[in-house]
């Protein structure tokens, strides 16, 4: 389910080469309805679906 939701990240981003794990990090909060704590905010801003702490 996680690759799914990864895979549908990474059409929708900016510049998603290089970022696969950010996004599998990304996909894993968001499926599990958790807030994302990261001292990278940039690395996921753009992330809409994605609340950071």
């Amino acid at each position: 389910m996680e690759a799914h939701v990864a895979a549908n990240l990474y059409r929708k981003v900016r510049r998603p080469r290089g970022r696969e794990i950010d996004l599998t990090i990304a996909a894993s909060a968001i499926l599990r309805d958790a807030a994302l704590w990261t001292l990278n905010r940039d690395d996921f801003r753009d992330i809409e679906s994605l609340p950071l702490v």
